[in-house]
Formats: structure tokens, C-alpha cells, sequence
């Protein structure tokens, strides 16, 4: 939501350009497309998430300036609701789960300087409620 936020105030960062259409891509392209981008997402476990971070924080602020860009087009809300929704049936859910999986390291390292077993860090990545609720707070006490 940040970065949304930044890039609907931030928006005359970025050129508006037109784009032509992309002719010739199928779906199965957007599809790969997609995983290699989450996948990518899911390696940045290795820093700790700061690149998980700043990416999710960039895709973020790429969607707050294509809806300013439409706007500013003249496009109305509807349109603009109505062109998000399809990426968020899979693509949105998929990047947060990959976003999930680039924060487990820095939460095993923070269960394990609190003294809490992470012996079952693997299972926790696979199986764990938190991909599906990303507005809980997961505080230990």
C-alpha cells in the first residue's frame, strides 16, 4: 500500500509514454513472465528482506503511477478498478506470497535470537495461515 501511495503522489516521476500493444505475446509468456518475477521475489530470502522489501515497495509504486497515468488520461475509477482486477485474482496474491517467503529468513533469525525453536522453518514457508491474512499483526509474546 505504500508504495502505492508513493506512486499515485510521485507520479510525474515517470514519463507517459503510449505504449503499443503487445502483439504477438500469449499467455503463456505474461505466465512465465510472472513466476520467474515471484520466484525471483521468493530468493531475496537470502538478504534478509531488503530486496524483498524494495521490490515489493517498487511493484507497488509502479501500480500508483499507472493508475495517476490513467488518469490522467482520462480513464474514470471504474476503468482503471475494472483493467486491476484480473491481476488481482492471481498475480497480486502470488507476489504477496513470494513477499512472504523473501521475510521468513529475518523471522527465523529473530525467532532464534528470542530463544523460539525454528526447527520447522521449511514447514512454516509451505504450510503457514500468514500468506492468506497479510493484515495480521504476527507478534510473539
Amino acid at each position: 500500500m505504500i508504495g502505492i501511495i508513493m506512486g499515485t503522489f510521485f507520479s510525474d516521476v515517470l514519463p507517459v509514454e503510449r505504449q503499443e500493444p503487445n502483439v504477438g505475446r500469449t499467455i503463456f509468456d505474461y505466465f512465465i513472465h510472472n513466476v520467474l518475477a515471484d520466484v525471483f521475489i521468493s530468493f531475496t530470502i537470502f538478504t534478509f528482506g531488503i530486496f524483498t522489501a524494495a521490490l515489493l515497495l517498487v511493484n507497488g509504486f509502479l501500480v500508483g503511477v499507472s493508475i495517476m497515468h490513467s488518469l490522467q488520461h482520462g480513464n474514470d475509477l471504474i476503468y482503471i478498478v475494472t483493467a486491476l482486477v484480473p491481476h488481482g485474482i492471481f498475480e497480486i496474491p502470488a507476489m504477496i506470497i513470494a513477499g512472504s517467503i523473501g521475510f521468513k529468513l529475518i523471522d527465523a533469525v529473530i525467532a532464534k535470537m528470542r530463544g523460539e525453536s525454528n526447527s520447522v522453518f521449511l514447514k512454516d514457508i509451505l504450510f503457514s495461515n500468514d500468506h492468506f491474512d497479510i493484515y495480521r499483526c504476527r507478534c510473539r509474546g
